[in-house]
């Protein structure tokens, strides 16, 4: 059988049976557009989590202090703590 055969036979099948064709190409169609829509949903998640989280500042690190009962005078940031935190090429 050469190819033209094989092609001739094929259309003359999908003519023959339009219905189980007709719902083929519907599951592939629903198939793809489901893939494309689960995909799009998470990739705008993940966009819109991103970006709240950046609002947020999620890069940044607060340091404070919450004085107590037990808190001594040497556990508060001094300059120097300071002028070493600055001098590090690793934090803004």
């Amino acid at each position: 059988m050469n190819i033209f055969q094989s092609i001739k036979t094929a259309v003359k099948n999908v003519f023959g049976n339009k219905m189980r064709a007709a719902l083929t190409m519907l599951g592939i169609i629903i198939g793809i557009g489901s893939v494309i829509m689960i995909t799009s949903i998470g990739e705008g998640s993940t966009a819109q989590i991103t970006s709240q989280f950046d609002k947020m500042g999620a890069g940044r690190t607060n340091i404070r202090m919450q004085s107590g009962d037990d808190t001594k005078e040497s556990d508060y940031l001094t300059m120097k703590d300071y002028g070493l935190l600055k001098d590090n090429p690793k934090i803004e």
